[in-house]
């Protein structure tokens, strides 16, 4: 797709490795939203309490399920 835009607006063939490279290149402007947001909403999931009441939903399903046997 990027290279699809290059070729729109250069009107140029861009080359295998154009985008990384022209990300590298401007690194210190170019920042990605994507990740920062992903890294956040991670290190929100990634807690002792999340894990606890998971393994607790887990082990309620799993006595339920023997139950119903």
């Amino acid at each position: 797709m990027i290279r699809v835009f290059v070729y729109n607006i250069s009107g140029k063939q861009s080359g295998k490795n154009w985008s990384y490279e022209f990300v590298q290149r401007h690194s210190d402007i170019l920042q990605s939203k994507f990740l920062q947001e992903a890294d956040l909403e991670r290190k929100k999931a990634d807690n002792a309490y999340q894990y606890q009441l998971y393994f607790d939903l887990v082990s309620a399903f799993i006595s339920f399920s023997f139950i119903l046997i």
